[in-house]
């Protein structure tokens, strides 16, 4: 069902993105009011069902899609962001910054479910493409004010730095009717989901956006080291440390 819907939202993407780029003024604005507001109501659909539905994968790879679609049509040229005053990278950088904030306080009930970390790593994902200008049609634009500057910081500092700070103490603050398998599971995938999110930060060359990586590099370093002798990590993790640091 997830499919036939993503086949639907990218139909009804190009179908109305094509007519707002061939209509008048007036037409070409309620066109663009409508193609937002459609993906925008599918994405806002994704986390509650998420929460709801904790095995659903499929749905997280879907929302990532429509998601990819409103960042795309956003970022255009000529294109709508709905009743905001911000330039269209700031309002992207803003948009993800607020679902991914909005899964942190989700995921205090959920953090042993793959699936929430899974929606989370899509949407940094989309953020970093947001940053290195990949996500804008045309000439590829890094953004650089001040505003992303500051945004970029603050999702280095909470999708790494914070979480490998916590990655030792998160089984202590663990809620009490967590088991000591979801306790595992939820230190799993935190530390993966680290160690991704860093290594896409590395990748996609953006430093002189986000400014001075040390202390993100030199958590990351220290979760290493305790992933090595940590028995709650699964051996294809252990195995990937090793490139991951070489990289570093």
């Amino acid at each position: 069902s997830w499919t036939h819907r993503n086949f639907v939202s990218r139909l009804a993407y190009q179908t109305w993105s094509t007519n707002v780029l061939n209509a008048g003024t007036g037409a070409s604005n309620s066109g663009s009011h409508l193609l937002f507001n459609f993906l925008e109501d599918e994405v806002n659909r994704i986390e509650p069902w998420l929460m709801n539905h904790v095995s659903d994968h499929s749905a997280a790879h879907y929302g990532a899609e429509v998601l990819g679609l409103l960042l795309t049509f956003g970022l255009r040229d000529d294109g709508y962001t709905g009743d905001t005053s911000l330039p269209a990278q700031e309002w992207g950088l803003s948009l993800i910054g607020n679902i991914l904030a909005s899964s942190r306080t989700a995921f205090e009930h959920f953090q042993f479910h793959e699936v929430i970390w899974i929606w989370r790593r899509l949407c940094g994902c989309l953020f970093l493409k947001i940053i290195d200008g990949k996500l804008r049609q045309g000439a590829v634009t890094k953004v650089s004010s001040s505003y992303s500057r500051a945004a970029a910081q603050e999702f280095t500092k909470n999708e790494v730095i914070d979480l490998t700070e916590n990655f030792n103490k998160q089984l202590e603050l663990s809620k009490s009717c967590f088991t000591e398998d979801e306790k595992r599971l939820a230190r799993k995938h935190s530390a993966a989901y680290s160690l991704w999110i860093f290594r896409q930060i590395v990748l996609c060359q953006c430093k002189d956006v986000i400014g001075d990586l040390s202390e993100a590099q030199g958590h990351v370093h220290k979760l290493i080291s305790a992933m090595h002798d940590d028995e709650t990590i699964v051996h294809n993790i252990r195995v990937y440390l090793p490139a991951l640091t070489k990289s570093l």
